[in-house]
């Protein structure tokens, strides 16, 4: 009798059993479908899908967050291991303790902007797609900048300690570039996994399909001969690991010399477009069951019974948290945070901010008026403060409005820092020539590396100057010495000057815009891996040492899918008088790649023949020749001849179309000025 009812109950059972299986065979196929799209067009396939392979979760949400997490678990796993392994070589020498410390800093700068991706990506709800996207790609593309400076900064000191920090941090490397590579395609992961999203032409919830007309990306739709040269268009590299990055110089060398589509399982599952890539960021796990989506374990999908013919990833059009808040799809637009707005400044620039550039300088000893200042510096003790760190001290934590520093009239030697926690921060001066901040550390005699030579470096957001000067009086004897850093997001400098020699002005990260400034130098006087535009500035060519040739640019781009650039706008190129005597010996050239994927672009600017009719560098013989992207756009002047140029794979030319892609108010996202300001600005 009992085993007759023992019976009894497992057959009740048995039908509950089989659906808890097939409910959880489905979701196990959902997930590792969307594990193969997500990491399909990724450089390094393996990493991506055996870190995501354990998240237990079909949304694609949840998988591309958790990717992100597994980026900074990976650097902050390689940077501790490093401090310890390093620790001996550090203790016996100073400047590996040095490039040791500056690591530690770098490495926590790369993780700050992984959070950052991760938290905008978290909601997933926007309404400026494309703005939306160049966030995410701007701090990644940081993130990568700031894990090989850590390496770089061992270049000249100590080899061993490099190759061993490289090989610590090349797993959090690989993943942060998988990142890049799934937000750069994130349009087409979306139509691909008909993830829904808001749309922002029709003021309502939407669904990407893979034939939809909806907003396409910037260049899916264009002929190859007229496509923007954008990182998207360049071919991808093959699934090796070994052919993804080349050896690449750590850094850049103190003198050049005189002569110089995703295979998916063939389980049942979806219908996925061919030849689709997909490129999203990395997100953390989501642990907590209120988070667990429609599909989970805690929430079978009432649809996935087998005798049906359900496609595997239609569950995940139920996942948008939209859907519940406007499950009639009459949603109106949501407002977010755009970079661009009509016919003025670009939107991050709040308008305060806006008649601070605008205004005229209003000094004490001009016009009679007292400029607005929280600070005032002044060397002669009539401001509160003497110096500007004693200022910088008394920015507010957490400051979210601007303040204005104004540094009187004179010359201030000191090693100033704006840091990470300095938000918002405006250095105003009486002149570029009147106000001047100075120093002269450089990489000899004490070989201290590029980054920490920076007389000044500004790290935190929002960051503006006007009227001041920055330099750096080292001296080309003594190779590199950084007048001005830049690290920070959304910077703005109006008629300021940065004064060097080799390694004037390093535009680090993020994006930056200069405007009326004077920069000049020998050696890659400007030079980073930032989002850089520089609009009617001077770039001034000075003498060398003997045996130098000169170099305006070097940009930093290791990643092929990095949003950055540097963009020289109606400016001018020009010889200093000390230097054209020189000329035909010492040549000088517009720029060298310093990375793989180094990208710099000339337009509209006038062109002395000051550089040498060939127009650009090698690095080495055949370093990034057929990668890197230069390209000059109706250029002026006696050296904007293109005749004699050099003619590697790399070089563009590019059509009217394919320019407006690097104009200031398309390559910032955003018209810089409107005309109340009184500064002058051409978009295009």
């Amino acid at each position: 009798m009992a085993m007759i009812i023992c019976a009894e109950a497992n057959d009740d059972r048995s039908p509950s059993r089989k659906t808890a299986e097939i409910h959880r065979e489905k979701k196990l196929v959902i997930t590792k479908t969307a594990v193969t799209v997500i990491c399909s067009s990724t450089d390094y396939k393996q990493d991506c899908t055996t870190g995501l392979d354990n998240v237990r979760s079909p949304d694609p949400r949840n998988l591309i967050n958790s990717a992100f997490d597994l980026a900074i678990v990976s650097i902050r796993s390689g940077i501790d291991k490093g401090m310890v392994d390093l620790k001996g070589k550090a203790d016996a020498d100073v400047r590996t303790r040095a490039a040791l410390n500056s690591c530690r800093e770098l490495m926590d700068f790369a993780i700050e902007d992984l959070r950052k991706t991760r938290e905008k990506f978290r909601g997933f709800m926007f309404t400026r797609f494309s703005d939306f996207i160049d966030d995410l790609r701007v701090w990644l593309s940081g993130s990568i900048t700031y894990q090989q400076t850590c390496i770089d900064g061992f270049e000249g000191i100590d080899s061993e300690a490099a190759a061993i920090m490289e090989r610590l941090i090349r797993k959090g490397q690989h993943l942060t570039s998988n990142g890049l590579a799934i937000a750069s395609n994130l349009d087409d992961l979306l139509k691909t996994l008909r993830i829904p999203f808001l749309s922002s032409r029709r003021g309502r919830l939407g669904i990407f399909r893979p034939k939809s007309s909806q907003e396409q990306p910037s260049n899916s739709s264009k002929d190859a001969s007229e496509k923007p040269p954008s990182d998207s268009a360049e071919k991808p590299p093959s699934d090796s690991v070994e052919n993804q990055q080349p050896n690449v110089p750590e850094n850049r060398q103190p003198n050049p010399p005189q002569n110089q589509q995703p295979n998916l399982p063939n389980n049942p599952q979806p219908n996925l477009p061919e030849n689709k890539q997909s490129n999203l960021p990395e997100n953390r796990p989501s642990d907590s069951s209120k988070n667990q989506p429609l599909g989970s374990s805690e929430n079978p999908p009432q649809n996935l019974d087998s005798s049906k013919n359900v496609r595997p990833l239609d569950p995940l059009r139920e996942l948008n948290p939209l859907r519940k808040l406007d499950p009639l799809e009459k949603l109106d637009s949501l407002k977010d945070r755009h970079l661009s707005e009509k016919g003025g400044f670009p939107r991050w620039l709040k308008p305060h901010s806006r008649r601070l550039l605008a205004a005229p300088r209003r000094g004490k000893r001009n016009n009679g008026n007292r400029i607005n200042a929280n600070v005032v510096v002044a060397k002669d003790g009539s401001g509160k403060c003497k110096t500007i760190a004693q200022a910088l001290a008394m920015v507010p934590m957490k400051n979210t409005k601007k303040f204005v520093i104004h540094i009187k009239q004179g010359v201030y030697k000191e090693k100033v820092e704006v840091t990470k926690k300095m938000l918002h921060v405006m250095f105003v001066g009486d002149g570029p020539t009147k106000t001047i901040i100075t120093g002269d550390v450089a990489f000899l005699p004490d070989r201290v590396g590029t980054y920490l030579t920076a007389t000044v470096a500004v790290n935190g957001d929002n960051f503006m100057a006007k009227d001041i000067g920055f330099e750096n009086t080292a001296g080309a004897a003594r190779h590199q010495a950084v007048a001005l850093r830049v690290s920070a997001d959304f910077a703005v400098f109006f008629n300021c000057r940065m004064d060097g020699y080799q390694d004037t002005l390093y535009v680090h990260t993020h994006r930056q815009f200069y405007r009326d400034c004077r920069i000049s130098g020998t050696i890659d006087f400007v030079f980073g891996d930032a989002k850089a535009v520089f609009q009617n500035c001077e770039f001034v060519i000075r003498r060398p040492m003997e045996h130098q040739q000169c170099i305006v640019t070097a940009q930093g781009r290791k990643d092929r899918r990095e949003s950055t650039g540097i963009v020289i706008h109606n400016s001018r190129i020009v010889g200093d008088a000390s230097y054209r005597p020189v000329k035909a010996k010492n040549r000088a050239f517009l720029g060298r790649p310093w990375k793989e994927f180094s990208r710099t672009i000339i337009m509209n600017t006038d062109i002395d023949d000051s550089i040498d009719p060939e127009g650009w560098l090698k690095w080495n013989e055949t370093f990034a020749l057929n990668t890197l992207f230069y390209s000059e756009y109706r250029n002026r002047g006696r050296g904007s001849g293109l005749a004699r140029r050099v003619r590697w794979k790399g070089i563009r030319r590019m059509s009217d179309r394919a320019a407006r892609e690097f104009f200031p108010e398309n390559f910032l996202r955003g018209n810089a000025w409107i005309t109340p300001t009184r500064v002058p600005y051409n978009a295009n």
